[in-house]
């Protein structure tokens, strides 16, 4: 996913444009790539922090800090929830930005990326996003897994 994310073919983020009805769509580009790094933000999370993919859609902006001693390169995930202690005295996740070969997992670099591509400072981190590839601008609007569920994959990812 990393890989295909990063080409630059299908990361190029275009204006809207009027789609043609009954004009069959191009199967080498099967996602939007607001949504493509949405969901690659998600899955790194979600895999870094071993949450479920709901549990990474439910974060917010209040819970993700930057360390000003760090210099961006740490970043500390605060949730309110955790499997294993489910009664308080929650600590953060100190999430270090990874290098070289484990790039591809590095959720700081992905939300950074999603900070950038997306353009949102409030509210949930994953809004949710149009057939237009649009973000929504409604800070309560979140992604919910069924619709990361819907999308239909590349066969060359799995």
């Amino acid at each position: 996913m990393y890989d295909y994310n990063w080409q630059p073919q299908y990361f190029k983020i275009q204006p809207v444009t009027a789609k043609k009805y009954g004009v069959p769509n191009d199967s080498s580009n099967w996602s939007i790539p607001r949504l493509c790094q949405l969901m690659h933000l998600v899955y790194c999370i979600s895999f870094v922090c071993l949450l479920h993919i709901n549990e990474a859609l439910k974060i917010t902006f209040d819970m993700v800090k930057f360390p000003e001693e760090h210099d961006g390169k740490l970043m500390e995930l605060t949730l309110p929830f955790q499997k294993t202690n489910q009664y308080g005295d929650i600590k953060p996740f100190p999430i270090r930005e990874f290098s070289g070969d484990m790039m591809y997992l590095c959720p700081v670099h992905t939300y950074l990326e999603w900070i950038h591509v997306s353009q949102i400072t409030s509210g949930y981190v994953c809004h949710k996003i149009n057939s237009a590839d649009q973000v929504s601008s409604d800070d309560d609007n979140i992604m919910v897994s069924a619709k990361l569920n819907n999308i239909q994959t590349l066969p060359s990812l799995i």
